[in-house]
């Protein structure tokens, strides 16, 4: 019976000069004849294979160049000067958060005679200290992972571990980085800060295959991460290209497959389903792109659970069967005669309570079982457009949203279900992240990023009696918005000790 919610808005300026970090990725690099002399003056232009969108800049008198802010995906990077062949380097694919070095040795010739050269951005970063990794798409999306959660891939990282058994997180897909508390992880989704401000862990997990890339700093980052002191979680999405792309799937468990513990006396019943598509492209070629995502998950699950309930004679005020006796409150230390409770002692509430118990079906203790069946079900859908409105300035939005709700029909203490049927507890969940980025470049070495973001988490859970208006049918005192809220309404929880 907890509702949360949450909402954020963030602005953030980013002035780019030469290697500063950012979430995108940036292209540095040093231009020399074939004699180690420095070639200032040259152009290198750098442009995206999807898009169609170039960057120029001309190498400075120390023969240098710098090109920030690039966008994750993949490139082409060309380098001219009168009297040099022009070089060619195709293949370029940077990734986020990434200082990418490309040396370039131009040799004399017609600017005509072009020289093409294919390379991949180097595997070790040299231009600054940060330690960290990147999950790319092709991991992302063929990879088995049971429930798509991108974050299961993240233990392919060095230095990033699963959490302790029982812990805060454990049960929500926490983990540890570089021995750091599990709460001690900033999670960036597109730029903008996507942190459960309450538990510190991820706000919204965006569809799987709407993620483009991910990246996990375990160590020696910028100041800029300074908020959270482990890991720094930056998840990129994808955007639209020339070329339409898309996919569809469908992904189907159930028990009839599973192996049946070796405890249990059979298999609990289990179906899932995970389902949905992608769909991303152009709405005007070299200017406007889409990209949109949908996916659902319907889960059921029986689930079993054993519990203590009163047996028929105590729920009649007969506990002659302890051994201890049965004090009485108004007799001064003295006890109830023969351990037995008489009627007219017996308050309303406590017999509307007790006669909402289950009778005993199995015996010993604990004397009940049962089984019920458990409901997952999320609808969530995303949605992006990057649009280019000049050759300075271009402009990315986007909007992630998901719906889910979760029944628990015996067993979470968190949800207050209490172990027998028709005392479940229902988890309702909201999350929105929106974003909107936009990108101006004042000069070759000059580049200003300003970010909006907005994230929204609204959450609740609900007793299933919750209809029932136990408290003022019974006259419990002290919950004087009982039979108005529900987060008040049904059976309060009672727990018996001490037989």
């Amino acid at each position: 019976m907890l509702c949360i919610r949450n909402a954020a808005i963030a602005i953030f300026l980013v002035v780019a000069i030469l290697g500063a970090q950012s979430f995108r990725a940036t292209v540095v690099g040093r231009v020399t004849d074939d004699t180690g002399a420095v070639v200032p003056g040259a152009m290198i232009t750098i442009t995206n294979v999807g898009t169609n969108e170039n960057r120029s800049v001309v190498v400075n008198e120390r023969g240098e160049y710098a090109i920030p802010q690039l966008a994750p995906g993949q490139y082409t990077l060309t380098a001219e000067y009168t009297g040099f062949n022009k070089v060619v380097r195709s293949g370029i694919v940077l990734e986020t958060n990434q200082d990418a070095r490309f040396d370039i040795v131009l040799k004399v010739g017609g600017i005509t005679e072009e020289v093409q050269v294919s390379a991949a951005a180097p595997l070790v970063t040299t231009e600054n200290a940060s330690l960290g990794n990147v999950v790319d798409q092709r991991k992302i999306v063929e990879l088995p992972l049971n429930g798509r959660d991108y974050l299961q891939l993240a233990f392919m990282q060095p230095n990033v571990f699963a959490t302790a058994q029982g812990s805060n997180l454990g049960f929500r897909g926490g983990l540890n980085v570089a021995g750091n508390s599990e709460i001690a992880n900033q999670y960036i989704l597109d730029g903008v800060d996507n942190n459960d401000e309450t538990t510190n862990q991820p706000l919204h997990r965006p569809i799987l295959d709407a993620v483009r890339e991910f990246k996990i700093l375990t160590g020696t980052y910028s100041a800029e991460y300074g908020r959270q002191a482990g890991g720094q979680i930056m998840v990129t999405t994808q955007s639209g290209t020339n070329a339409f792309h898309g996919s569809i799937w469908e992904f189907h468990r159930n028990s009839a497959l599973d192996a049946r513990n070796f405890f249990a006396p059979q298999k609990p019943g289990f179906r899932r389903h995970q389902f949905g598509g992608v769909l991303g492209g152009p709405i005007k070629k070299d200017q406007t792109f889409f990209f949109a995502a949908y996916e659902g998950q319907r889960r059921g699950q029986q689930e079993a659970s054993l519990a203590t309930v009163p047996s028929p004679a105590f729920k009649n005020g007969d506990f002659s069967s302890l051994a201890a006796p049965l004090r009485d409150p108004t007799m001064n230390g003295g006890s109830f005669p023969g351990n037995r409770i008489p009627p007219e002692r017996w308050s309303k509430q406590g017999a509307g309570l007790l006669a909402l118990y289950p009778a005993p079906n199995r015996p010993g203790s604990p004397n009940f079982v049962s089984a019920a069946a458990g409901r997952y079900k999320i609808n969530q859908w995303s949605g992006r457009v990057d649009h280019r409105l000049s050759q300075s300035d271009s402009i990315y939005a986007a909007y992630e949203f998901a719906d889910g709700s979760e029944f628990y029909p015996l067993s979470n203490p968190l949800c207050s279900a209490r172990d027998v049927p028709g005392y479940g507890c229902d988890e309702l969940q909201r999350t929105q992240h929106a974003v909107i980025v936009w990108t101006h470049i004042l000069s070759p070495r000059l580049v200003n990023e300003a970010r909006v973001g907005y994230t929204r988490f609204a959450f609740y859970r609900l007793q299933q009696d919750r209809d029932v208006n136990v408290v003022q049918t019974l006259g419990i005192g002290g919950l004087t918005d009982a039979g108005r809220t529900p987060f008040n309404n049904g059976a309060p929880q009672v727990t018996l000790t001490g037989f």
